[in-house]
């Protein structure tokens, strides 16, 4: 599977297969104050990611700043424990691998 061609719903469905060691959360002060404030393990907030929905993505798929780096990102917007969470991610390795780069509350609303 070529990460390039992906839609949101081969982004979603791939997510939902992987297991805890195939999603990378991405060790960010920012994401490590969110899931530690509202009380959230790695394992919880890799279960929140397993379920974002179609009605939870936001943009994407978007081309990364970096021009070093490879393959698109894709944003959501999901309620976490009553909080809106902004969530980045792309999909590495032909679908075997998701990065997450930002799993933290949304400070653009």
């Amino acid at each position: 599977m070529n990460p390039d061609n992906l839609t949101i719903y081969d982004v979603i469905n791939l997510v939902r297969r992987l297991s805890n060691d195939q999603i990378v959360i991405i060790q960010r002060e920012k994401n490590s104050e969110f899931m530690y404030r509202l009380g959230i393990s790695e394992p919880d907030a890799k279960d929140y990611l397993r379920k974002l929905t179609v009605d939870d993505f936001f943009e994407g798929p978007l081309i990364d700043e970096n021009p070093e780096r490879k393959h698109f990102l894709w944003v959501f917007k999901k309620n976490v424990r009553g909080v809106l969470a902004y969530i980045k991610l792309k999909i590495i390795n032909y679908g075997r691998i998701a990065i997450v780069i930002s799993f933290h509350e949304d400070e653009f609303n």
